[in-house]
């Protein structure tokens, strides 16, 4: 009965033992970095509109918005200009729906306006949901003047 007893506490704490320590938590994943393709673009003479995509390290989990702020050098909203979605003030505000991996917006040149080369827009990604990190690319410069 002795080694009955033995046996069956062995059996019991190996049980436990091999219970206990599967429950380990999923291992956290890195952060989901949000950021601009890339940090420089520039628009042709002869292109009316450009899509700025926005890159995220893998899919979102939950339906947010991002805050892009932006500045121009110039040029100005509304006259040289328009964003779709559109802006208020300087401000846009980009949906994301859970799974999406990027976002992006449409920067539309306006019919009859007349650039030199010089003039420039700086994009910010100002804010993020939680779950999501601002990437080293959190700032676009897009010239309208060709990247060489």
């Amino acid at each position: 009965m002795n080694n009955f007893l033995k046996s069956s506490l062995s059996l019991i704490t190996i049980v436990c033992l091999v219970f206990f320590s599967s429950c380990k938590e999923d291992p956290e994943l890195p952060d989901n970095l949000v950021e601009f393709e890339s940090n420089q673009l520039g628009i042709n003479a002869d292109e009316s509109e450009l899509t700025i995509k926005i890159s995220l390290s893998r899919e979102v989990s939950e339906a947010a918005s991002l805050a892009v702020q932006f500045e121009g050098t110039g040029v100005s909203y509304g006259a040289d200009f328009s964003i779709d979605p559109a802006a208020s003030g300087n401000s846009i505000s980009i949906p994301l729906a859970i799974g999406d991996t990027e976002a992006s917006f449409i920067l539309n040149k306006t019919e009859g306006a007349l650039f030199d080369g010089d003039e420039k827009i700086v994009f910010t990604i100002v804010s993020a949901p939680e779950s999501l990190v601002l990437g080293e690319k959190a700032q676009l410069t897009l010239s309208f003047a060709e990247i060489v």
